[in-house]
């Protein structure tokens, strides 16, 4: 009997493992993106205030283009930029509440649905602090250091690649001041 039943189990899982190996792959939503730069922080003036927005002590802003997405599937996509993030420990997420997010905010990417079967060009621009090591000054680290962004897929949704357009590059010009960063590269983020 324990035979039968084994043997039956491991015809079970053989089957199984069979049709798992010949299901076509699901399609999934690809996300082209490029880095443009990194940066340490920048002088804010609200209502004749001057204040410093700092990505903090042995850490960067490192700006992403999110040039298209690509939703090939059948199903339409529900896009959230703060799922996506820069792979480390913890994982740096991009946030729209960042302060470069909030004062550069017309070129930001928004949450919004993609279409199954279309492809949305210029999607906006995305940001992430990411950890230096013991620079003094972390943007010439982070400069020189190409980022990978990955989705955090929510439950339901078709799978997501990532494909960075621009892989050969591994360095940026230095650029201490956030606003010249991202004001330079502004026009490549028309308000999608």
């Amino acid at each position: 009997m324990r035979r039968l039943i084994r043997t039956l189990a491991l015809t079970a899982l053989a089957l199984v493992t069979l049709l798992a190996a010949t299901c076509p792959p699901q399609p999934a939503v690809t996300i082209h993106y490029k880095q443009f730069g990194a940066c340490n922080g920048y002088v804010r003036v609200r209502g004749g205030v001057s204040e410093t927005v700092s990505a903090g002590p042995g850490a960067a802003f490192v700006g992403f283009q999110l040039i298209a997405i690509d939703n090939t599937t059948g199903t339409n996509f529900l896009f959230d930029p703060e799922r996506l993030y820069v792979p480390g420990s913890p994982r740096q997420h991009v946030s729209r509440s960042l302060a470069p997010m909030v004062d550069f905010g017309p070129t930001a990417a928004i949450a919004q649905t993609i279409p199954a079967g279309t492809r949305e060009d210029n999607k906006g621009m995305a940001i992430a602090v990411v950890s230096t090591s013991s620079s003094s000054d972390p943007q010439l680290e982070a400069n020189r250091t190409r980022y990978d962004l990955q989705y955090d897929t929510a439950v339901g949704s078709p799978g997501v690649v990532l494909v960075n357009d621009d892989l050969d590059r591994t360095s940026w010009p230095a650029t201490a001041d956030c606003t010249m960063l991202f004001r330079t590269f502004a026009p490549l983020f028309p308000n999608p």
